[in-house]
């Protein structure tokens, strides 16, 4: 019974104190704001990489829905994705090419941005291949063959082997011990949302080589060069808002495909919500997360980001494991409290239907 009390008191002091679970943010290096990409924009430069340009030439762009499911959905999704991608290669295919966009909720988010990340790695050269691979034979012995030494690099499917490995480390001790004693004795620290994310970016950058984990959200977004020659598939994560359970979206794209229509209905933007009441305003936030007016009639776009592993939990906040978020605009007031994306809907497939229909109306 003790110990049932200690818990209790425990609990109860998280309820007591002070929130301090806010969504981090972090401030644009070049003073600019976040990247969005009109929907017209991204359908044009990937029927560009594919070499569709002729006027009606019906070229099939892949939409991914990754359904949640938590460690298990997420070691799933980027094992598929990766699979995929490297017997795409071994056909002399382009598997990341095709792929327009990418929908993960919860565990399927946080396997949609692996797969992401690791693939970008691999295509900029940077993709670590040689300093786990006696841990991989460690953990996936059926992977070995009697042919490979556990010491040697990767002698095939790098990709696949890469992404597996990240997600097969332990995360949930770094948030578990920051419940204990940050959320509950307030000894200060980051919170345990934060240190789920940390974890991310640790283990990313051990396993993978570079630190995608930590980098911008929008960096990952497809560049629009005029070349045409590359892209890289639209990560699209959204999570639930606790007072109105519609989705709140983390994506590059613009919330708007033309005047007035949404793609995603009854959902919110959350760099919209970063910038609400800020519209009309020039340059203005109390934080180094400023917005800054657009053009005529367009919304006010923050001159900050969030992280990689930020715009996972924002759609992966684990019932139990992360609590809720809080979005706070550029005055550090809340708006809005985000918590996971599979109380909106569990498969994604709301979304990826959502973002078809809007495809099939550019006749691609």
């Amino acid at each position: 019974p003790l110990i049932v009390y200690l818990a209790l008191g425990l609990a109860m002091t998280s309820v007591i104190f002070k929130d301090r679970h806010d969504v981090r943010t972090v401030s644009s290096p070049t003073g600019t704001p976040v990247t969005r990409i009109a929907f017209a924009d991204a359908i044009a430069a990937w029927k560009r990489a594919n070499g569709c340009t002729k006027p009606g030439e019906k070229c099939r762009p892949i939409i991914v829905a990754a359904e949640g499911g938590a460690s298990r959905a997420a070691f799933f999704t980027a094992s598929a994705l990766a699979l995929l991608k490297e017997r795409a290669n071994e056909r002399g295919g382009d598997f990341t090419k095709r792929l327009f966009a990418i929908v993960g909720v919860s565990g399927g988010a946080l396997g949609a941005a692996t797969f992401v990340a690791a693939d970008a790695a691999q295509r900029s050269g940077k993709l670590r291949t040689k300093t786990r691979c006696t841990a991989f034979c460690g953990w996936f012995r059926w992977h070995c063959r009697p042919s490979v030494v556990p010491c040697e690099p990767y002698k095939g499917g790098a990709l696949m082997k890469t992404v597996q490995m990240f997600l097969a480390n332990d995360f949930l001790s770094p948030p578990i011990a920051h419940y204990v004693f940050f959320d509950l004795l307030k000894l200060g620290g980051a919170n345990r949302v934060t240190a789920l994310e940390q974890s991310w970016e640790t283990h990313f950058e051990r396993e993978a080589g570079p630190n995608a984990f930590a980098r911008p959200f929008s960096e990952f977004a497809p560049k629009l060069n005029t070349q045409g020659t590359d892209w890289r598939p639209l990560m699209l994560f959204y999570g639930s808002s606790v007072e109105s359970g519609r989705r709140i979206m983390v994506s590059s794209l613009t919330p708007d495909y033309s005047t007035g229509k949404r793609i995603f209905r009854d959902s919110y933007d959350l760099y919209e919500l970063m910038c609400m009441g800020e519209a009309n305003r020039g340059a203005v936030g109390k934080s180094d997360c400023v917005c800054k007016r657009g053009a005529k009639g367009e919304p006010a776009l923050p001159i900050c980001d969030i992280k990689l592993s930020t715009a996972v939990t924002t759609s992966a906040r684990f019932p139990g494991i992360s609590a809720s978020g809080r979005i706070l605009n550029a005055r550090r007031t809340p708006v809005a409290r985000v918590v996971d994306g599979g109380y909106f809907d569990y498969f994604g497939i709301t979304t990826a239907i959502e973002l078809a229909e809007v495809v099939a109306g550019e006749e691609v």
